[in-house]
């Protein structure tokens, strides 16, 4: 019984490694976009809607891959059809200009959306696949991290325990 529960595990875990290849894990960018929240929140006013822009920005960038949480929803997939998965929206640049456009209403959000889409690009520069930063310069940043692996576990793991010890530590 207790093999059997082991070879489940191991099955899922393995299925849900080849579901993300290529990609740094969902979990992995919500937990540094909530380092970074951590780390601005003392200069912020408005904190729960810069908590709220800077995670959904940080999810938001994904919206490229339908194997995204956020690239599921229909209108995403229109968007996938004229983008390519790390392409234009996997950029600073694109960010930049999002982040501008966003500042000319809201200052504080345009600020929010370019902390967490440049988070969520900074991780996935040390991935395999890598990005192009500077779009539309063709120039990849590239690293050694494998989606999934133990290097990426270890980083949440690590994240996970900065973010509970520096949240403590506003806290009090």
């Amino acid at each position: 019984m207790k093999a059997q529960r082991r070879l489940m595990l191991t099955r899922f875990l393995l299925s849900w490694r080849r579901r993300d290849r290529g990609k740094m894990l969902f979990r992995t960018h919500i937990a540094f976009g909530i380092f970074l929240v951590l780390l601005f929140l003392g200069v912020v006013e408005e904190r729960i809607l810069f908590f709220a822009v800077v995670l959904i920005a940080t999810a938001l960038v994904d919206i490229d891959t339908e194997h995204s949480r956020a690239g599921k929803f229909l209108p995403f997939r229109i968007v996938q059809f004229f983008v390519k998965h790390r392409g234009v929206i996997h950029s600073l640049t694109f960010s930049f200009v999002f982040a501008l456009v966003l500042s000319s209403f809201y200052p504080l959000a345009g600020f929010a959306f370019f902390i967490g889409a440049g988070g969520h690009i900074f991780l996935d520069s040390f991935t395999r696949d890598g990005v192009a930063p500077f779009w539309p310069s063709k120039k990849v940043s590239k690293g050694f991290v494998r989606t999934g692996g133990r290097i990426e576990g270890l980083v949440f793991a690590f994240l996970v325990f900065v973010d509970v010890v520096f949240g403590v530590w506003r806290v009090f």
